[in-house]
């Protein structure tokens, strides 16, 4: 078998640029085996050895964007990373969104940074153990854990403090996630017409868990509505009286027809709305599928609500 030459000294001390950290170095610098696909790609024995592939040598810019193409992979890079990148929002904020853990590991001023604490948080508790890397007090941490906790699943709201439940963002993002979540939030947010527009506008029954004069709204009644006719149930007497919100909800569900008042049942524009809604959906032998209009079902639901009023 025929020997491979070795390298004259000459040949040994040719410099070569590196293509990950752009460093002009000696081709004796290089790892072995990574010449071999050509000097295009060639890759110095720092950059081999980092894991993840961070160097925090060479030009500024471009370990930048090798640092950040790392903590996108694996959020724990930003340990290997340089000071100047562990202290760029854009690379901390990579990190934690792959991995909270990472925080541990960024600059002071992020480790109590609002967006990037609560980003971190978000990903599960089990950052939950390492939250002592922040200077927040207690309350702050408190109230950035019950946040991150609405958002994942508003139904945590049950289990807060009554000082959250009467915490107007906690108690957005937790109806925002689920609409029922209403129902355990304060008097005071449960009157708040953000809170439960967002709120009808996620759960069919929301509106149950108003206020009475969120229930007197007309914009969200309406919204109600349009979600699922049944909301009609919840609405106040004044609303069930309006026209304009039963036809909207008998649109939306037939059989709100029922919860409407005495006056609206017997509109006569109503009672062709509801008419018109009055198709059976039904399946032929051979798997397709067709509508039935059902006559006279209107009359025997208004008979109904006549005789139990």
């Amino acid at each position: 078998m025929q020997k491979r030459p070795r390298l004259s000294r000459s040949d040994r001390q040719e410099k070569i640029d590196c293509s990950r950290c752009n460093r002009r170095l000696p081709r004796s610098e290089y790892a072995k085996g990574q010449l071999k696909n050509g000097l295009a790609t060639a890759v110095c024995a720092d950059c081999t050895a980092t894991r993840g592939g961070v160097c925090a040598a060479g030009d500024p810019v471009r370990d930048k964007q090798m640092v950040l193409a790392a903590v996108r992979r694996d959020g724990m890079a930003l340990n290997r990373a340089s000071e100047v990148c562990q202290d760029d929002r854009e690379i901390v904020l990579a990190a934690v969104q792959k991995n909270a853990l990472s925080l541990q590991h960024a600059s002071a001023r992020f480790q109590n940074d609002r967006e990037i604490v609560l980003t971190a948080l978000r990903q599960g508790p089990i950052h939950l153990r390492h939250r002592g890397q922040t200077r927040w007090n207690d309350a702050e941490m408190q109230w950035a854990i019950m946040l991150a906790d609405a958002e994942r699943s508003g139904l945590h709201l049950q289990h807060a403090s009554e000082a959250h439940k009467d915490d107007r963002e906690i108690v957005l993002a937790a109806v925002r996630q689920n609409g029922l979540a209403l129902q355990h939030a304060s008097a005071r947010c449960r009157a708040d017409k953000e809170i439960v527009l967002a709120a009808v506008g996620d759960a069919v029954g929301a509106l149950q868990y108003a206020q009475q004069e969120c229930k007197d709204d007309k914009e969200i009644v309406m919204a109600a509505v349009r979600r699922h006719g049944s909301s009609l149930k919840f609405a106040s007497e004044a609303c069930r009286n309006d026209s304009e919100i039963v036809i909207a909800a008998v649109r939306s569900y037939f059989y709100a027809l029922q919860y409407a008042t005495a006056e609206c049942r017997s509109n006569p524009e109503i009672k062709q709305v509801a008419e018109d809604q009055c198709w059976r959906r039904c399946k032929d032998p051979w798997g397709g599928i067709y509508h039935v209009h059902e006559a006279g079902l209107v009359d025997r639901l208004l008979a109904a609500c006549h005789k139990n009023p």
